[in-house]
């Protein structure tokens, strides 16, 4: 169990990195510590060049292991020429918890400031002067070892204060985050505080807010006009399929664009959570429909004006539910989102409104590092795949009996596979955690991936494929769908029959070298063209298109589906 320094520890930085644009090209932190922050962003970015300023000689070389460059020197000191950077040409600027020690905050803001793009950020964390230990501090009349004023900072902020500070450096503070450390002693105080403040002329709620929070971190953009406001709201069906790559992943990094705000509920939806001036989007997310329930659902949303989207990342015709209702899903939202253009021609006979967002890998991990002395471990992860696998079976045995000690298995979920393996080097995980699942692939060498040519694979997404080459793992595939992402004996190796299969996966396990180099061409290309960081903003840019064609949209709403528009229908 980790103890309550470190959760408070990754809480900061988690919301360090929340506030952080995901496709940021040039970053400046400023008090970078030992890159810690760094290391985690690189991991979502990996081509951004990020430099840093850390005023502690150790701690700043271990922050060049994962930084592409670092100075030695304090916040005052900081000139833009030690980067080669010119003005008006950073993204961000990170100050990680330096503000207490500058001299005048202010003037820092100001001048450093010009160095942003146009619209350009600025993340912050300040110690609020307000919270309580420090108050009571005060008020016992000294700094106790439980106080933050211990620490003997130069500087101390209220909220007021930084809105000031900001406001008068021409920034525009979008975004607050107020950081509590979860002291048991917390609540009594509070009680007291608020008996106090009723006897004086101030605000009880939010002096009580105020004094609850240790520290600020604040994002402020680099104009005077404040971002547009969208709230893109999704409901699940269930937590069981796609829910990550389709909705959660996409979700956190839409919420790095200052003035977005994502909510993501599974069954039930609170349609009062927007906010005055906001553009509002409401995405459906595998759901299934009677017309009768699309009436029902619908209307409250074109009555609270939402933009209503549909998404679905399989053949719906699967589900007797759309083929039934004649796909009302689709036909009663303004606009559908999909993951292939297999998918988005099929649905466009429904709703012409449909939009292709592939899906993508949110970080990527560590280049693999490999042990020759180690058997090859293939790969075998899928449900409902026994039809495609079937096929195969008899070759990979032969394959198998022919390496002997040479090669492990490892499966996860099909037990009927697991069952079919002859051999005695298998080992077989129940549908574990999508955590638990990284783990294993990134410990593997050689995936399988089957799939036969049904009209349900053939609008499948190179998912997997993504996600062995993100784990350094050479993938032997079907052509239905990765041959229109793997490049041939390059990226990955494709069958097409399974004589072919047998001999190029026995040469996947013999030849270490081609092996590997197929492994690593696949990770770069990934890195290079298929990191959610380079694609999240095009949904963003989409959701905002979609807005601003509302009426078009809505007039096109009404000819599909008049039911919707009809008083007495609800």
């Amino acid at each position: 169990m980790r103890s309550h320094e470190d959760h408070a520890t990754l809480e900061y930085r988690a919301t360090l990195l929340q506030l952080m644009e995901a496709d940021a090209r040039h970053i400046l932190e400023v008090g970078c510590g030992d890159g810690s922050l760094a290391r985690l962003y690189k991991q979502i970015a990996p081509d951004c060049h990020y430099v840093g300023v850390e005023r502690h000689l150790e701690t700043a070389r271990s922050a060049a292991r994962h930084l592409d460059r670092v100075v030695v020197g304090a916040v005052e000191s900081l000139d833009l020429q030690q980067f080669g950077l010119e003005p008006g040409t950073i993204d961000s600027i990170i100050y990680n918890r330096v503000f207490e020690d500058a001299t005048d905050p202010k003037e820092l803001l100001q001048r450093h400031g010009a160095w942003l793009k146009p619209g350009g950020t600025i993340v912050a964390s300040f110690p609020n002067v307000q919270y309580w230990q420090t108050l009571r501090s005060l008020l016992r009349g000294r700094w106790g070892d439980d106080s933050a004023l211990a620490r003997g900072y130069r500087q101390w902020f209220s909220l007021d204060r930084i809105r000031e500070m900001f406001a008068g450096a021409g920034l525009h503070l979008c975004d607050v985050v107020k950081l509590e450390n979860g002291d048991g002693d917390s609540e009594e105080f509070q009680q007291q505080l608020s008996e106090f403040v009723q006897a004086l002329p101030l605000d009880g709620d939010r002096a009580v807010c105020d004094t609850a929070t240790s520290e600020y971190v604040v994002r402020a953009v680099a104009s005077m006009a404040p971002p547009r406001q969208l709230l893109i709201q999704t409901l699940l069906l269930s937590t069981i399929a796609s829910d990550r790559v389709r909705v959660y992943q996409p979700d956190l990094l839409s919420r790095t664009i200052p003035g977005v705000r994502t909510i993501s509920q599974v069954k039930a939806a609170d349609l009062s959570v927007g906010r005055p001036g906001e553009d509002k989007v409401f995405v459906w997310q595998r759901d299934r429909w009677t017309l009768s329930h699309a009436i029902a659902v619908q209307q409250p949303l074109l009555s609270l004006g939402y933009l209503t989207v549909a998404e679905i990342d399989d053949d719906p015709r699967f589900w007797a539910e759309h083929v039934n209702n004649n796909f009302i899903l689709f036909r009663s939202c303004h606009c559908i989102q999909t993951s292939t253009d297999p998918l988005a021609e099929f649905l466009r006979q429904f709703n012409p409104y449909v939009r292709v967002f592939p899906n993508q890998l949110p970080v990527l991990p560590p280049p693999r590092t490999y042990q020759d002395d180690l058997p090859v471990t293939l790969f075998f992860g899928a449900l409902n795949r026994e039809a495609d696998w079937a096929e195969i079976m008899p070759a990979l045995n032969r394959v198998l009996a022919r390496c002997e000690r040479r090669v492990c298995v490892r499966v996860i979920y099909d037990r009927a596979f697991f069952e079919a393996l002859e051999t005695p080097h298998k080992t077989f995980e129940p549908l574990c955690t999508y955590e638990r699942y990284h783990q294993i692939l990134h410990q593997c060498d050689v995936a399988i991936l089957p799939l036969l040519p049904t009209q349900f694979n053939q609008m499948k997404s190179d998912l997997k494929w993504l996600e062995c080459a993100g784990h350094g793992v050479a993938v032997l595939a079907s052509p239905t769908v990765y041959d229109r992402s793997i490049v041939e004996g390059k990226t990955g190796s494709i069958y097409r029959s399974t004589t072919e299969f047998a001999f190029k996966l026995h040469q996947l396990i013999e030849r270490g070298d081609v092996r590997r180099s197929i492994a690593a061409n696949a990770y770069q290309w990934v890195k290079e063209n298929r990191l959610l960081c380079g694609h999240y903003r095009q949904r963003y840019h989409w959701y905002l298109e979609m807005r601003d064609r509302l009426p078009l949209l809505t007039a096109a709403l009404r000819d599909r589906v008049p039911e919707l528009f009809n008083a007495s229908s609800g």
